[in-house]
């Protein structure tokens, strides 16, 4: 009996109805994947095929990648500039778990200069077959504003800027305004996360801890006016989760935390870095689908997908808005994250 896998990329892929029929007549099944960032100079968009095979699913993906190939793909915002993708053969993807064909195709977008997507622009992507007359795909997406991060942030005193220290073993709270100056939208929902930059065993790293869960109100604290939220991380939540960058016991990290202040035109230190990350309104409905915490009174979960033309297609295609700000760290959780073995025991007292 044959089965169909959708090849899964990044995330799970869901189709718009309330589910696949494996045992259904084969018929080709498109996926695509593309998040636009307005601060990126590049943009990519994944474009494959579903799979039905009688043969063991991982084996078959291991062996074969659906990319589909030779296909015009574009963009094109709202005050009508189009955007044409270039085709991007034999990109290497992450073999870590060893499941999936270990190169890709992607349509990849120059946005530099005056290419630069815009914020609150909404961008409409089309994907055309040539050699299929009158086949699209279709999706669009609104780009959301940028956040800022209000607290904590550099501050500038006595004509010297300085990191603020944060306590991450202790709670922790973060502001931010939903967007800078006057806008006309908003993002659907937030997320945060902390970003650790440093070597490993000679080779530099950026480690991205689990961010929060979507949220678009304050979260166990209060932040006043329409346009800031606040969120605060309890005890000891963070150190937990930075903890991940640093568990190869048999590696050599090194990391500059320091000089902590400096004149204005100093480069402090972006060892450890907050990001707020402002999320559409149509990938935010995709993480939320498949967030397993989702409730449904039915066993069957909704699926989603802003993916549609005149083939059946799932997938999603969104975009997403980040500010960063980089942050001092306590001595007590540079100890607890081991990188300072030789500190007294009663450092974190």
């Amino acid at each position: 009996m044959k089965k169909l896998y959708p090849l899964i990329f990044c995330l799970t892929i869901f189709a718009c109805s309330e589910s696949v029929q494996i045992n259904a007549p084969y018929k080709d099944i498109w996926v695509v994947y593309g998040v636009l960032n307005a601060q990126e100079d590049f943009q990519y968009i994944r474009v494959s095929l579903a799979f039905q095979t009688e043969e063991n699913a991982y084996d078959y993906a291991a062996a074969n990648d659906q990319s589909v190939k030779g296909l015009k793909v574009s963009l094109e915002d709202d005050s009508g500039k189009v955007f044409d993708a270039v085709q991007i053969d034999s990109v290497q993807k992450d073999t870590s778990n060893g499941d999936f064909a270990p190169y890709a195709t992607f349509y990849r977008f120059h946005t530099q200069g005056i290419d630069r997507l815009q914020e609150e622009k909404v961008y409409r992507l089309r994907i055309e077959d040539p050699k299929v007359p009158g086949f699209f795909l279709t999706a669009t997406t609104r780009i959301p504003p940028q956040p800022r991060i209000t607290a904590p942030q550099v501050t500038i005193t006595q004509g010297n800027k300085c990191l603020p220290i944060v306590p991450f073993e202790d709670s922790v709270y973060v502001y931010f305004n939903k967007h800078r100056g006057e806008v006309r939208t908003a993002a659907m929902r937030y997320e945060i996360q902390i970003r650790l930059n440093f070597w490993k065993n000679g080779i530099r790293r950026t480690y991205k801890t689990r961010p929060t869960r979507l949220f678009n109100d304050d979260v166990a604290c209060a932040q006043t006016g329409d346009n800031a939220l606040c969120y605060q991380f309890q005890d000891g939540v963070l150190i937990t989760r930075m903890k991940g960058a640093f568990s190869d016991q048999n590696s050599r990290y090194i990391f500059e935390d320091s000089p902590v202040c400096g004149t204005p035109w100093t480069d402090l230190p972006d060892f450890v870095e907050l990001q707020v990350t402002a999320i559409d309104t149509f990938l935010s409905r995709y993480i939320i689908s498949n967030d397993p915490a989702y409730l449904n009174l039915n066993t069957i979960r909704w699926e989603y997908s802003n993916i549609s033309g005149t083939a059946s297609a799932v997938g999603i295609f969104g975009s997403v808005a980040s500010d960063r700000e980089a942050v001092g760290i306590s001595p007590c959780a540079l100890y607890l994250l081991g990188l300072t073995p030789d500190a007294p025991a009663n450092i974190c007292d």
